[in-house]
């Protein structure tokens, strides 16, 4: 197997206790940890957050994440679709109890109005074209991709929002009345600091016993990114199977290991 070479000259492997306050440490939480990242000191403050299920299937370039130093996106409107018997869902529901205390939607000027109906969205202008009348956020499409995210907001986030954010960090684990690292990119959209960007440069999936859609996707390489995620607990009896066969696709695209690769034994 391939391991990470944490020496690699061009890698930087930071530790929780150089970013995170003492007094959140030990954590078990990742949300702690997303809302303190932008204190790593070299951080760029532009910087595309990724999550470990999230990979890359061909090139991309800066203007696929950041132009005129705006982080790219896709501000499509869309209702809270999670259960709130769910900590994600609930985490959402907090999220946008945030973003309408902090921004109003009914008095947008031209520009923003235009990147509300950018045609960048394709199909999902129809959710924008439903949802516009209502006068507060109900909520954003959540892509699942990578995210351009921006240390400046993280840290106007903490001086206008501390109490929440010190809430959310001072749990060892993730929790229902927390906000999770979405508020991030939703107090972007509602800021309009983003420059809009088309839908179908990448794509979600949960996983399943048959991921023969995904296999050919992964080798004709249709998305720039892809998510591949777990899915509901049971949609996968075979996990060795899937894996492999996962494996055997990424590698007939990306046939040689990377340079902060090593063989494991």
């Amino acid at each position: 197997p391939l391991l990470l070479n944490i020496f690699y000259p061009n890698l930087r492997f930071v530790r929780h206790k150089v970013f995170i306050p003492d007094r959140w440490l030990p954590t078990f939480s990742s949300r702690t940890i997303d809302f303190n990242i932008f204190r790593i000191r070299d951080l760029s403050n532009k910087f595309v957050f990724f999550d470990d299920d999230m990979f890359m299937l061909k090139m991309s370039s800066e203007k696929d994440f950041f132009v005129d130093n705006k982080p790219c996106d896709s501000m499509v409107y869309n209702t809270i679709t999670a259960l709130f018997s769910d900590y994600i869902g609930q985490n959402i529901f907090n999220n946008m109890t945030i973003i309408n205390k902090n921004f109003s939607k009914d008095k947008l000027n031209m520009k923003e109005i235009l990147k509300v109906f950018s045609f960048k969205y394709g199909t999902y202008l129809y959710k924008n074209l439903v949802l516009f009348p209502w006068k507060h956020y109900l909520g954003f499409q959540d892509f699942h991709l990578p995210e351009s995210l921006l240390k400046s907001t993280i840290a106007e986030i903490w001086k206008v929002e501390p109490e929440i954010l010190e809430k959310t960090c001072s749990h060892k684990f993730r929790q229902k009345d927390d906000v999770n690292q979405w508020l991030i990119r939703y107090w972007q959209l509602a800021d309009f600091n983003f420059y809009p960007r088309r839908t179908n440069i990448g794509k979600y999936f949960e996983l399943t016993d048959d991921n023969r859609e995904i296999i050919n996707i992964i080798k004709r390489q249709k998305y720039k990114m892809i998510c591949l995620n777990e899915g509901k607990s049971g949609s996968v009896t075979d996990f060795h199977k899937q894996k492999k066969q996962l494996q055997r696709a990424f590698q007939e695209i990306f046939p040689y290991k990377s340079e902060f690769e090593i063989e494991g034994s």
